[in-house]
């Protein structure tokens, strides 16, 4: 009843990690809310699978591009993969206490793999992360250079001041 409440409001909310089912249900969801031409996504997910979270970026990039007015609110932590879906929103917020992290493509798991194997998910990684990169600095304005330069080789930790400085939101809000 809730769910469905909010849903017929225009609103959403994303959290947890994204993996196959999760982004799924969440995109199905997001086609539901469209029907209100207003869209209002809150996020909090420490990341996930790359390919689940460029997904949902794209619904929502989608919506977008059709004049729906679509808003993501990052509430708790905003990490990883979960930056990139931010990105997709016509407007982009913070609550104040949101936490962001940025870091290169990882690897997932760990099983035997033969030498050709794992040139393959290294170029895939480069891949993924290269997509990603764009995505991030085609709506922050940096170069991909200055981006892998403030990321650095680990973990990149943002209030949402910084957030609001990096460009990977436009503001901070109250709530409502």
């Amino acid at each position: 009843k809730i769910k469905a409440d909010l849903l017929n409001r225009g609103l959403l909310v994303v959290n947890g990690v994204f993996a196959s089912a999760s982004a799924a249900s969440k995109t199905r969801e997001l086609l539901l809310v469209n029907k209100t031409g207003k869209v209002r996504i809150y996020l909090c997910s420490s990341g996930g699978i790359v390919a689940e979270a460029l997904g949902l970026h794209d619904a929502i990039a989608g919506l977008t591009a059709q004049g729906v007015e679509t808003e993501v609110v990052g509430l708790g932590v905003v990490a990883s993969a979960a930056v990139v879906v931010l990105q997709a929103a016509k407007r982009r917020l913070a609550l104040p206490n949101t936490q962001f992290m940025l870091h290169e493509v990882g690897r997932e798991g760990s099983h035997y793999e033969s030498t050709s194997d794992t040139a393959i998910v290294v170029k895939e990684m480069l891949r993924l992360q290269s997509i990603i990169f764009d995505i991030i600095c085609k709506r922050t304005g940096m170069t991909v250079v200055e981006l892998r330069k403030r990321i650095g080789k680990k973990e990149r930790w943002l209030s949402a001041k910084e957030a609001v400085e990096w460009n990977l939101v436009d503001g901070i809000t109250s709530g409502g």
